[in-house]
């Protein structure tokens, strides 16, 4: 049904467009006419030759070609360890995933296959060593690991702990200056590549093209649709999944209620046939066993300290504060009981918030290492001016270098972190705190998981201890219920959900 063609510069258009040539290059023609099921599950354009003649035609990737005839994936022909002396250290130290990655690209490199797959293994689970081992089969100017800039300190600091040559580090927007380069790749959180049409994926596609090795690191696979989106292995193995949500709606069921929510449209998934979904991304995708590394963590108890309500919340519950609608409305009722308010202008506007003097009273008593969360960067400025006496490390969009703050804190200088809940990734703090004190949640689940897995992690010898600090009638507590059940949700559910319950 399907066979392959070669179109060449100019040949062919899409159906009643002139002048919007394809590209040149490989493509799958459709004999017949399809379905509108197969038109969506192949990705189908409808196309026509300079004579008039009509064309179905599916994108030449490795999926369409798994569909037409089953090829899966290149196994390697041998099966023997890696020479730990050579990678210089002891694998007595490792887990048994991590002995198992290096195992796997040792020996696809033997056979003379590249390597291109997902890893998902859960926090702490020690996704940067492994990272580092497979950097060591290669010269260090021949692997660049991507990363967020402000985590460049994790992964210079492990290569130092354990005595290793540290890889190039390249943020993920740098990464396309180094094409052709290099030979192994790996990808620090690759859930940042989710979106197949944006630019640093197009771009770290075309990196990986060049390389031996790829390998994609995450540990909370998640996209903000609800179940687990496999577009970022497109970077780690070309082409192997479908770029578009309409061929993955398609080819899993058109039943999988795929729901619109919010003005932004994100999708919500309820019914995905995972087993489908898990037989057709096995071939590039590993998920860690998480038993092993949940046996090493500790207690965790999760505490509510209640507080006055804000003064104005009922004037801003009414909307006396803003004229945009009831997302801005939403958005002042979670900001208020930080202190402030963000106006029509999106400029903030201080209303005192009650929950400070509790904290303050909270930490004098603790005597020892602190996390202060927050979601918005003015909670998190207010909350620096609230404890400057305590030299606070400051993690946020303005902190100028992450690393100076990070050690900072891990090293003693000072005992208190303040964070804004959207940097929560990387550090690694369990050495240092048991405690984290969140003033307000962020909306998107895995913030708050990631955020969470700074301490609660292996290494962490104490019991681990969650406080939030809630204002009363007000939605603090509603919304970190919410973000603790909605695991595998995106953060336009929750607030959808906080506005029905509030009748908005």
């Amino acid at each position: 049904m399907l066979t392959l063609i070669e179109v060449k510069e100019k040949q062919v258009t899409r159906y009643k467009q002139e002048d919007n040539y394809i590209p040149a290059g490989k493509y799958y023609h459709y004999a017949g006419r399809p379905t509108d099921k197969e038109k969506k599950c192949y990705s189908l354009m409808a196309c026509q030759t300079p004579q008039g003649r009509f064309l179905w035609l599916a994108p030449y990737e490795k999926w369409v070609k798994r569909l037409k005839d089953g090829q899966l994936f290149k196994e390697p022909t041998i099966n023997e360890e890696p020479d730990w002396d050579m990678i210089n250290f002891d694998p007595s130290k490792l887990r048994n995933w991590q002995r198992e990655i290096v195992k796997d690209v040792w020996n696809h490199l033997r056979s003379g296959l590249t390597y291109g797959k997902g890893w998902i293994a859960k926090l702490g689970a020690g996704k940067t060593l492994a990272g580092l081992l497979i950097c060591q089969m290669f010269e260090p100017n021949e692997c660049v690991v991507a990363v967020s800039r402000y985590l460049h300190s994790t992964w210079k600091d492990q290569a130092e702990e354990w005595n290793l040559e540290c890889p190039i580090l390249s943020t993920y927007e740098s990464l396309h200056k180094l094409k052709g380069q290099i030979k192994c790749l790996i990808i620090d959180e690759c859930i940042a590549f989710k979106n197949a049409d944006a630019l640093r994926t197009k771009k770290a596609i075309e990196v990986a093209q060049y390389c031996e090795v790829v390998i994609g690191f995450t540990g909370i696979a998640t996209a903000g649709k609800g179940a687990i989106d496999f577009r970022w292995l497109r970077v780690v193995s070309e082409g192997c999944v479908p770029a578009q949500e309409n061929a993955w709606k398609f080819l899993f069921g058109l039943d999988t209620q795929l729901k619109e929510v919010g003005p932004n449209k994100a999708y919500i998934t309820t019914e995905w046939n995972h087993d489908k979904v898990s037989e057709f991304v096995s071939p590039y995708i590993h998920i860690v066993d998480p038993e092993e590394i949940d046996a090493e963590l500790p207690e965790i108890t999760t505490q509510f300290i209640y507080c006055d309500k804000p003064k104005q919340l009922d004037l801003v519950k009414a909307g006396g504060a803003t004229a945009k609608g009831i997302h801005k409305r939403l958005a002042q009722l979670k900001q208020i009981t930080d202190g402030f308010i963000y106006d029509d202008e999106d400029r903030p506007i201080k209303v005192g918030s009650p929950k400070l003097e509790i904290v303050k009273k909270f930490v004098e008593q603790l005597n020892e290492p602190v996390i202060l969360v927050a979601n918005w960067a003015e909670s998190v400025k207010i909350l620096s001016e609230t404890f400057q006496e305590y030299m606070p490390s400051v993690i946020s969009g303005e902190t100028k270098d992450f690393a100076v703050q990070i050690k900072s804190f891990q090293q003693g200088t000072t005992d208190m972190m303040i964070v804004n809940a959207g940097f929560s990734k990387g550090m690694n703090l369990q050495a240092r705190c048991r405690i984290i004190c969140f003033l307000s949640v962020s909306s998107k689940p895995d913030d708050y998981q990631q955020m969470v897995g700074r301490v609660y992690r292996p290494g962490q010898k104490k019991a681990v201890q969650i406080v939030h600090f809630v204002c009363r009638e007000s939605v603090d507590k509603r919304l970190v219920e919410l973000v603790q059940a909605h695991k595998e949700c995106s953060d336009k559910l929750i607030d959808k959900l906080l506005i029905e319950e509030l009748g908005f």
